[in-house]
């Protein structure tokens, strides 16, 4: 881990090896952290063993002995987090996600059981807490080999191979089956104000507001102004200079949708500016 630690360093300036486990929006990414934590458990019980070896018979022999259920439990893990980022990727391109930047309260390893919500996600534990077993069970046959002068790469059981894979596998089948895309239907003009106008709109899976946005011809609507905001209805008014900085003009369209939880509105409703 310090020779990591020290070759990331001298590559990228920064001692923090654990910014690879971070996704797009700056959270930290179960699958990724899943990966590169499953990944150096097996380096560390690979140098591990080798240089016990070599300590105590004076010559380096490559293992190739590696049991077929750790290349299983690091071929899942590795699918797992190239499945994760083909998912997002494809969600990201197509409109139906919008990754935000994370806030404060999201960048700690609290994250790592949260979804976008900041909510606990029981899939996201699942796949974690069996990866989490599976790794101190082989640190702990690591250890056990060496004390026996067992020269091998301790085994997995499969059974935890196969917890491990549904772990991974639910995981994989929520984030590929819910975006909790939100849907509006419809949208009522309230008042005309100085400083804009007072528009509700209502809907489904529109959140409580925390950290989620309205958008105004796709464009986020910057410091928005909102009376209302619940899981069927949003209050809020509509500025008289739209996110570019110019003026609405009369008979101007615009397409009002949300972004809840990073994910895009399903629809968007337009208002025609009077």
């Amino acid at each position: 881990l310090v020779l990591l630690i020290i070759v990331n360093r001298y590559f990228t300036g920064s001692w923090n090896i654990l910014k690879y486990c971070e996704g797009q929006d700056g959270r930290p990414s179960t699958s990724k952290f899943q990966f590169f934590l499953f990944t150096f458990i097996f380096f560390f019980g690979f140098v591990a063993i080798h240089v016990y070896h070599w300590i105590h018979t004076g010559t380096l022999v490559l293992l190739q002995d590696i049991p077929k259920p750790l290349l299983l439990a690091m071929g899942m893990s590795a699918t797992t987090a190239v499945g994760s980022k083909g998912i997002t990727v494809s969600y990201i391109n197509s409109g139906k996600i919008v990754k935000k930047d994370s806030t404060p309260d999201q960048t700690s390893f609290s994250s790592l059981l949260n979804d976008d919500g900041n909510d606990m996600d029981f899939s996201k534990f699942q796949m974690l807490g069996w990866t989490i077993l599976a790794g101190i069970i082989y640190i702990i046959g690591i250890f056990q080999n060496i004390q026996t002068d067992k020269f091998a790469f301790p085994d997995i059981n499969p059974a935890l191979v196969v917890l491990m894979g549904i772990g991974q596998g639910t995981y994989l089948g929520k984030k590929l089956v819910t975006t909790g895309a939100p849907r509006l239907s419809g949208l009522t003009k309230l008042a005309t104000t100085t400083i804009g106008i007072d528009i509700s709109i209502k809907g489904d899976s529109l959140g409580d507001g925390a950290g989620d946005q309205i958008t105004l011809n796709g464009i986020p609507m910057p410091n928005q102004i909102t009376s209302t905001w619940n899981d069927d209805q949003i209050d809020f008014t509509l500025p008289l200079i739209d996110p570019t900085g110019k003026r609405y003009q009369t008979g101007q369209v615009i397409n009002i949708g949300v972004i809840v939880n990073g994910v895009q509105s399903a629809n968007t409703i337009p208002f025609t500016w009077v």
